[in-house]
């Protein structure tokens, strides 16, 4: 999702042993874990796209949640993920926060699965929660004394969408949450529920005003994949064939026509990809639109039949992503196929290995 913060719970990871969740794109990784098993876990990953400047962490050694602040061009931002348990939340949310209200500097933006819905008859698919009455609101008295506001439901009030689905009792309900200082909450352009794919909880979305803001420009680079498709070989073979039967005239210096049909086919090969590339979003856009309506008419009805097709669904979404992670597979064995055995930083780590392995402390 290129997501340029994100907030992670139930990470599952033994408090001391090596984290898993380590990718070029994220280098910064902040993670809480619990020390008596991989119950629980929370994680906060940074892209390396932004700029952060830590200042300070904080982290429950029973691995509830985790804090992070730092500065971001000049703006010191606090980001905290949150996992709370399955009873007495309210207690352990009044915890969390009293030691976020001495920690936090400049924007807060806290997020988490509470495992509790803030408003049963909105965030329910029953409209009724078996949490006491008296805990919610001793949350969202807990939640106002330090000015959190709920972004998604404070820019859709009136609408019912839900995070979670239970598969034992067949409910749906809205229990994870992005909360923000009422403060900045104006720097707030979107926040948005996404679908569940292969986790029982949704991501939830928060997109705020950023000065790091640039548009991106790349350099292009053929997709090697696209030779696979005997359609499209085909047609950049007319193209070519096309191009040369049109240019190749007399007078016509054959060194500016050869040059010039570089352009011409990185052009065609452009509109042939971005074709294609429609094409594919466009099916994951619509497989996106029919599993969120059959989710929440399954909310509505309960329908075991819904259930199936939301299933058929999911296989074949997930199947359309299989072909990404292929196309990156094959992108990465490109990658070191075509740097192992050039001076380089990649050689260079290679090397670097291999030397602390051949290395002789003693004899």
């Amino acid at each position: 999702m290129r997501t340029s913060v994100a907030l992670l719970q139930e990470t599952h990871f033994r408090l001391g042993s090596t984290q898993a969740l380590q990718h070029p794109d994220y280098p910064l990784g902040y993670f809480g874990s619990y020390s008596e098993g991989k119950s629980r876990g929370v994680a906060i990953l940074i892209s390396r796209l932004v700029p952060f400047e830590v200042e300070d962490t904080m982290t429950d050694p029973s691995g509830r949640y985790i804090f992070v602040k730092g500065q971001i061009a000049g703006t010191f931002y606090t980001f905290a993920s949150i996992y709370l348990p399955n009873t007495a939340q309210h207690r352990s949310l009044q915890r969390i926060l009293t030691s976020l209200r001495d920690f936090q500097k400049g924007g807060l933006y806290v997020g988490g699965d509470l495992n509790v819905p803030l408003d049963p008859r909105m965030d329910t698919s029953t409209r009724v929660s078996r949490v006491p009455q008296s805990t919610i609101c001793h949350m969202r008295r807990t939640m106002d004394s330090l000015r959190l506001v709920d972004s998604w439901r404070s820019l859709n009030p009136l609408e019912r969408e839900y995070t979670y689905f239970s598969t034992v009792h067949r409910t749906y309900s809205r229990l994870d949450y992005l909360l923000v200082s009422h403060h900045c909450f104006s720097d707030v352009v979107d926040t948005h529920i996404g679908i569940r794919t292969w986790s029982d909880h949704a991501p939830v979305t928060l997109t705020i005003k950023s000065p790091l803001f640039r548009p991106r420009t790349g350099s292009w680079r053929l997709n090697s994949s696209l030779l696979l498709g005997t359609q499209f070989c085909r047609d950049i073979s007319t193209a070519l064939q096309n191009y040369f039967a049109e240019n190749v005239t007399p007078g016509m210096s054959r060194t500016v026509v050869w040059e010039a049909h570089k352009a011409v086919l990185r052009g065609v090969i452009i509109a042939k990809a971005t074709a294609l590339k429609k094409t594919r979003q466009t099916n994951i856009s619509d497989l996106l639109v029919r599993l969120r309506l059959l989710e929440l008419e399954h909310a509505t009805t309960g329908s075991t039949a819904i259930y199936d097709q939301i299933l058929t669904l999911r296989r074949e979404l997930q199947q359309t992503l299989t072909d990404d992670t292929r196309h990156m597979a094959l992108r990465a064995k490109s990658f070191f196929a075509l740097r192992e055995n050039k001076p380089g930083r990649l050689l260079a780590r290679i090397l670097r290995r291999r030397r602390e392995l051949a290395y002789i402390p003693r004899i």
